[in-house]
């Protein structure tokens, strides 16, 4: 067994990947479950009770992946901002290359833009959190449903929390802002931070008014500590989507 897990683990490094992350400048201008969902029929008035995390989080790693700011020209039009909103999407959702820009005029960070356009991120918060649902969450669905928040204590289990830690790790080594399902939960991750015996994420959690930390303990075999509850990395990239 010990040769087995020495082949299928990966040996982790002490190296960070980081972006700089500022909720007054990166986030959005709203928190989850904002009462002002409730303006966009029934999706949005469930939203406005459940949440639309994964729609959020979406948002705010698509405006990081492929957003160009240019605060020195003319602010956009709505139409403008409307037809950005979708690029910006199909980018995202479909895990287009990171070279596929769409440039924001006239504003300097996402929260800038948030607040002239609340309306409409709202709105894509809410079309994209269904959208991440069905299309991404579905497929780890099952083992969710299982699992939830219980504490994994199976080998197996202590494996496959592995997994999700290294996609996140490699996601963001590669430039994505992944994705990541906990808790019942979706948060966006901007940085990991890993030691000998522990990987700390950096997350824009839509509940919060600052970032906040998620860390995963390791044991000295390699593996996450048993008793540590699953995650799963739900990054949008099973769309199907033209990237042109």
């Amino acid at each position: 067994m010990n040769k087995i897990l020495s082949l299928l683990l990966t040996f982790m490094s002490l190296q960070s990947v980081a972006a700089t992350f500022s909720m007054e400048k990166d986030g959005l201008c709203f928190r989850n479950a904002d009462p002002g969902l409730r303006s966009f029929g029934p999706m949005g008035v469930l939203g406005s009770k459940k949440g639309v995390c994964q729609g959020m989080s979406g948002i705010v790693s698509a405006f990081h992946e492929h957003a160009k700011f240019s605060p020195g020209k003319s602010k956009m039009t709505y139409n403008e901002a409307l037809a950005a909103m979708a690029e910006l999407r199909r980018y995202h959702s479909g895990g287009c290359a990171l070279k596929k820009n769409v440039e924001i005029t006239g504003y300097a960070n996402l929260n800038e833009f948030c607040r002239a356009h609340k309306s409409l991120l709202m709105a894509n918060a809410i079309d994209y959190n269904a959208d991440i649902a069905v299309r991404e969450i579905s497929w780890n669905l099952d083992e969710f449903l299982i699992l939830q928040d219980s504490p994994i204590t199976s080998t197996l289990g202590r494996i496959n929390l592995h997994a999700s830690v290294e996609s996140l790790r490699k996601r963001l080594g590669s430039g994505r802002w992944p994705l990541m399902l906990y808790y019942s939960h979706v948060v966006g991750v901007h940085s990991v931070t890993t030691h000998k015996d522990k990987v700390v994420f950096g997350l824009y959690d839509s509940n919060y008014g600052s970032s906040i930390e998620y860390t995963v303990n390791y044991a000295k075999d390699g593996l996450p500590k048993s008793g540590q509850k699953m995650i799963w990395d739900t990054t949008p990239d099973r769309l199907t989507t033209v990237c042109w």
